[in-house]
């Protein structure tokens, strides 16, 4: 409200102009999210395309430096109405802007909706706004991996990660980069090697539901070589669910495990596989590991049959596992 009535009370003879295209991006932004914030957090995402990083908190003294006139405020509107639509498409992968990109394009989209990085928002408008067809949809590619790189090897809000971003976000919308590959190399720094990504991944947890079956999905497209494993593959909880192989209540059935182990280890991933909603429904959950083999040694995902050729289940075999998961990480997220 601050933000809209500064505007207004600069926009002169324009007023009704700056009024309609207030509401016309208004109403493009609460028609793709239901987040409370979306206005205030695109108004931010946009002044970054235009000026790089800038705190939450300065967003409102950002726009006093841009507007002071009454074209001023006719033009900056404009800019917002015209990027609140591209803001929007960001959020729905069926809107018809995606029409004339490839069908990776809104795969990509729906991947980098699934990881939700708040610093990353800016660029994927900047890319979305200025690259061409082709270039937007490598670049989209390429922040899907550099997406995972940074959930599993380093914060996503730290300054160290936010400024960066927004520095590309504001040199793409300038156009001086206009390419996926300028994109990478400008983000080199940022970027987890092979090496930090690996060893990382080596003892990641996983709490959110969503983002282990994401990972065990593309995880699985890579260990079959399948084309495109970044993407999000069928995913849906009716059909696929994720399993504990070491439960979260183990209720007695598992003396190999101390109490400690438990905790460190339930959610490591390393212990989590896919199964079929119908095999779970015969109460995997708190079963023995040679009750349980039997179920994944007939599963049609190779990493969950995998897990039955194991003698039994112990920190060690996670741990080895999740070394193996590893290796598979890099042809899924490459750079």
């Amino acid at each position: 409200d601050l933000i809209k009535n500064y505007l207004l009370s600069k926009s002169g003879t324009r007023i009704s102009e700056v009024q309609g295209l207030w509401s016309r991006m208004r109403g493009a932004l609460e028609s793709s999210s239901e987040d409370v914030d979306i206005t205030i957090n695109f108004v931010r995402h946009a002044l970054i395309t235009q000026r790089g990083h800038l705190r939450e908190a300065d967003v409102y003294d950002a726009v006093q430096d841009i507007v002071r006139s009454e074209s001023s405020a006719a033009t900056f509107s404009a800019l917002l109405e015209r990027l609140a639509n591209v803001y929007a498409a960001t959020f729905n992968t069926d809107h018809e802007r995606w029409n004339a990109y490839p069908d990776e394009a809104r795969r990509s989209i729906e991947v980098l909706n699934l990881f939700n990085i708040k610093p990353m928002r800016a660029l994927i408008l900047a890319v979305s706004e200025k690259m061409d067809t082709k270039q937007a949809t490598r670049a989209f590619r390429f922040m899907i991996s550099l997406g995972v790189r940074l959930i599993i090897a380093s914060s996503t809000r730290s300054g160290s990660v936010e400024v960066p971003l927004a520095a590309s976000a504001k040199k793409v919308f300038e156009g001086a980069i206009d390419t996926s590959a300028k994109l990478v190399d400008e983000l080199v720094a940022l970027t987890p090697t092979d090496a930090e990504f690996v060893a990382a991944f080596e003892n990641t947890r996983v709490s959110n539901v969503k983002l282990a079956r994401y990972y065990l999905r593309s995880l699985e497209t890579a260990a079959r070589e399948e084309p495109d494993p970044w993407f999000v593959p069928h995913a849906d909880p009716q059909v696929i669910n994720l399993e504990h192989i070491l439960p979260k209540n183990p209720e007695g059935q598992w003396p190999q495990f101390t109490e400690d182990e438990q905790a460190l280890f339930t959610k490591r991933l390393g212990n989590l596989a896919l199964v079929r909603a119908t095999d779970n429904s015969t109460n995997l959950k708190s079963k023995s590991f040679n009750d349980k083999k039997r179920v994944y040694a007939a599963s049609p995902y190779l990493l969950t049959s995998q897990v039955a050729e194991a003698g039994s289940w112990t920190a060690e075999m996670i741990s080895t596992r999740q070394k193996k998961l590893a290796q598979l990480a890099l042809k899924a997220w490459p750079i």
